[in-house]
Formats: C-alpha cells, structure tokens, sequence
C-alpha cells in the first residue's frame, strides 16, 4: 500500500518493509521491529500508524522509532486504518474464525475492540474516513461496506446482485466509489 504522507510518500508491504520517497528520486527504507506483512498505513498529523498481519499495530512519530502497543485480538490480517480527527479504526480479519474485526484508538497506544452484531460475518479489506464517517468494505457472501460515525456503532450495507468482494473505496467530495474484482459501484 502506497499513501500520500505529509509530503512524502509512504509504502509498506513484505517483512516489515517501510520506504519512504520524499524528493521524487529514491525510496529510503526505514528499519521497523516486525517480520509482519504490512498493509496499510496512515498519518494523523502527529504520528503515523502501520497495521498488518499477526495483529500488527505500529505507530511512530518519528520513522527511525516505532513503538508496538499491546492490541486485543491475536491472529488477526488487520488490513486497514483511517483516522477522524480524534481517533483511529483499524480494520480487519480474524485468521482463525473468519470473522470482521475492528479496533478503535483516540492516541494510537491504546486499542478496544469494538464488539459487532453475531451475524456479522465475513473479512473486511480496509476503511477510510471520509464525508463525517468510517466506511469499512470487503466481502460476507456479497460486497459489504460497514458505516461507522463514532467507530463504535456500526450498520452493515450488502450489496445484493454483485459477486465478489470490495478491496479498495475512495470518496471523490460527493460519491463514494468501491472497486473489487470484476465490480464498480
């Protein structure tokens, strides 16, 4: 994953991997703690945040010194984070049971679970923040997004009549758009 970071991009991926490209001629790898596949990463305008598999938070405010904070759930492929302002959703699946997991943080260091209705099923490929809410999208049978104002409380729209799963949602500044294989909508 590739994001656009306070004037520099920022990619993770692989084995911990963090680069960093800031003047457009070569990326600078940044030495991170964890063999974890990395998947998503965001900037809250004080410290930044990396999520991946094996529930891997890691957050940092300066690049060369990342910290790992505790977080509730073991095996999960945490696949997304978005921050609002005031807090962080992390966004995932857990590995063994296949269930959605989501996490919620005002500071980064420390998570809750959020607990989600029982028929709540499937995995969840990432989240943003955009237009006052979280949106969290993947796949439970159908393409499904979760909508979240709080990161607390969330309500589940399926998408009856598409096949496959949503992996990747943007907000243009008046429609939401999510992609996945084979689907637009």
């Amino acid at each position: 994953k590739v994001r656009w970071v306070d004037d520099l991009f920022v990619a993770v991926g692989e084995n911990g991997n963090v680069i960093f490209l800031g003047d457009g001629s070569s990326w600078v790898p940044i030495g991170v703690e964890t063999n974890s596949f990395l998947r998503d990463i965001c900037w809250t305008g004080n410290f930044m945040m990396a999520v991946g598999d094996n529930s891997t938070i890691l957050t940092t405010s300066f690049a060369d010194e990342w910290a790992k904070p505790a977080v509730p759930v073991t095996n999960a492929r945490l696949t997304g984070v978005a921050w609002s302002g005031s807090q962080a959703v992390v966004v995932g699946t857990d590995a063994e049971y296949h269930y959605p997991v989501i996490l919620k943080s005002s500071d980064g260091n420390y998570w809750t679970k959020v607990n989600l209705p029982e028929q709540y099923r499937g995995h969840l490929n990432g989240v943003i923040w955009a237009n006052n809410k979280f949106m969290a999208f993947g796949k439970d049978g159908t393409p499904v997004v979760y909508i979240s104002a709080d990161g607390l409380n969330w309500s589940r729209q399926s998408f009856s009549g598409f096949e496959g799963e949503f992996m990747e949602m943007v907000w243009t500044g008046s429609a939401y758009c999510a992609v996945g294989p084979g689907i637009t909508a």
